[in-house]
């Protein structure tokens, strides 16, 4: 008889999922996209004052300011602190960073998930409790 598959085991197979495509997206920013430095500017704007992280760099001898990045990570980055991103040389307007945090976080949920989901599964050979408790007979 096959089993139906709970929501922790569909649940894990998504983190995984997610984690997988995360650092793929990441190792071919890093293959392929040209690696420059920039110089991080973090603002603070509308009425939570939340951070936006922005990077000014130079790229085939033309000056990008204030460019807004593909994610940000406000314990690694500070302001004027120098950084590397990843242009595409179609659209260099656009840098990409490079993160495995997030990608490597999923991956260690969704493993977690598929345990829990294991451990939540009866045995197939049964026990008989009896046997170490004698009170119970």
């Amino acid at each position: 008889m096959k089993e139906k598959k709970s929501a922790f085991w569909w649940a894990g197979i998504i983190f995984i999922c997610v984690g997988v495509w995360l650092i793929g997206l990441s190792v071919f920013y890093l293959a392929t996209y040209d690696k420059v430095e920039g110089k991080l500017n973090i603002i603070k704007k509308g009425r939570n004052n939340n951070r936006c992280v922005y990077v000014t760099y130079e790229y085939d001898g033309k000056l990008y300011e204030d460019r807004g990045l593909s994610s940000r990570n406000l314990f690694t980055m500070k302001d004027g602190k120098k950084y590397t991103v990843y242009i595409n040389p179609d659209k260099p307007e656009w840098p990409k960073c490079v993160d495995f945090t997030f990608g490597i976080l999923s991956i260690v949920f969704g493993i977690v998930f598929i345990k829990v989901d294991a451990m939540d599964k009866p045995k197939d050979k049964k026990y008989d409790y009896t046997e170490d408790t004698p009170w119970l007979k």
